[in-house]
């Protein structure tokens, strides 16, 4: 899996968080398929949820 170094400063100490990309776990499940969903769906969706 592809690992991402995504570096930060929390309480004024540089730490590094190391991510993985959700979308790279695809390879791993056979018959996996992809949806696209416009980018104005997901905006709108994560500010109804951010104040639910």
């Amino acid at each position: 899996m592809e690992i991402i170094p995504n570096p930060k400063e929390v309480n004024g100490i540089k730490v590094l968080q190391l991510e993985t990309v959700a979308g790279a776990t695809i390879r791993f499940f056979d018959q996996a398929i992809g949806i696209n969903i416009p980018r104005s769906l997901y905006i709108s969706k994560l500010y109804l949820w951010y104040f639910y």
